[in-house]
């Protein structure tokens, strides 16, 4: 007996269509990230939204159009504070780099390149085409704090600016009409939901909205503590820059595993590279040491009071699911998989329990922990 024989045409049609999604998907991912960036923008104002629907003017509800205009001017809004934080300063201190003296440089950071050179020394180790280590690490810092680099990099960014202009068209765009017609996406889906599951359709729709927004709420609310406890962490032991350390630490953590590090490397080099004092040769090992301390301290709130508190009733799922879950992403997709791959998960995993409940392996996984 052929395997195929239980499955009919229309099973079959079916499945080809579904395939066929899920490859125009693939292929239109940009379409599909800048649709993601604007369903997490209507989740996390649907609070707002809310608050809107119960405002009256002399018994005149405000227009849905107007709630929805209002909505997108409070994300430009918050969006321009956080550039006003970050910007300025961050352009002073490019601007203070590239007047530094290379030769003022190098002599504060005379004693640590000697004992980089001593350690490698002791190691055996030496560059390939370079005298010494000392040349190599001469040449290093002068190819990276060169400020033709810097000039290098602002040229990049403006060469995507076309780019960039698309995708904060296409946001606002999506964006707006998801929050004037707040039931536009359920109603599509449930258009396309055949008639004795519709009302099963509604209940997951429901679900997913509500585990998203619990999740985007709390990805908000642990960015905010991060950027609040190592901003006021670096500030104690005097670092310059410490808000756009500290908030860059919190935007980062949303990457999994790798973004705490990637954090804690770069506001250190931060740190180091815009404090005066901090690598003064008889105290640098000291000031590495409270700032790294920062972080460390930070990390260990995030990993063991932050997310569970945060995200236990958002992903009811185990640290190794989850972690498979992410590594596959990241495979697949890269940094935007391994972001997306837990809200996508939870997704899937209400879908799952819905409407594949006949299957163990589905059961196991959706089960409630």
């Amino acid at each position: 007996m052929s395997v195929f024989a239980g499955i009919s045409r229309k099973q079959v049609i079916g499945a080809i269509l579904v395939l066929a999604f899920i490859l125009v998907l693939y292929l239109s991912l940009t379409v599909v990230i800048y649709f993601a960036i604007s369903v997490a923008f209507t989740i996390a104002l649907s609070p707002l939204m809310e608050v809107l629907d119960r405002v009256e003017i002399r018994k005149i509800k405000v227009p849905d159009w107007l709630k929805a205009l209002i909505g997108l001017v409070s994300i430009y809004a918050f969006f321009y504070i956080i550039f006003l934080l970050i910007v300025p300063p961050l352009m002073r201190e490019l601007s203070a780099i590239s007047e530094l003296s290379m030769s003022e440089i190098y002599k504060n950071l005379e004693k640590p390149i000697q004992n980089i050179e001593k350690w490698a020394d002791n190691l055996g180790i030496k560059p390939v085409g370079y005298a010494s280590n000392r040349e190599y690490v001469m040449a290093k810092m002068s190819e990276y704090l060169n400020i033709s680099n810097v000039t290098g990099t602002i040229t990049g960014l403006v060469s995507v600016m076309g780019n960039l202009l698309v995708a904060l068209f296409s946001i606002s765009f999506i964006t707006f009409f998801l929050l004037k017609e707040r039931r536009i996406a359920t109603s599509v889906v449930l258009a396309f939901t055949p008639d004795r599951t519709t009302e099963r359709m509604a209940r997951v729709l429901w679900q997913i909205k509500q585990s998203l927004q619990r999740y985007i709420v709390g990805v908000i609310l642990q960015i905010s503590l991060i950027t609040i406890i190592v901003s006021f962490g670096l500030n104690f032991f005097k670092v310059n820059n410490a808000f756009i350390i500290g908030f860059f630490a919190g935007l980062i953590n949303v990457i999994p595993y790798i973004g705490p590090l990637i954090g804690t490397a770069v506001g250190t080099l931060v740190a180091f590279g815009t404090t005066p004092g901090l690598m003064a040769p008889a105290v640098w090992q000291i000031h590495l040491i409270k700032v790294l301390s920062v972080f460390v301290i930070v990390q260990l709130m995030d990993n063991f009071i932050f997310q569970p508190l945060i995200f236990s009733k958002s992903v009811n799922a185990h640290p190794l699911e989850i972690f498979f879950v992410i590594l596959i992403a990241g495979n697949l997709f890269g940094i935007v998989g391994m972001i997306v791959a837990v809200p996508a998960y939870s997704i899937f995993r209400v879908i799952g329990r819905e409407f594949l409940s006949e299957y163990k392996w589905i059961r196991s996984i959706t089960q409630e922990r």
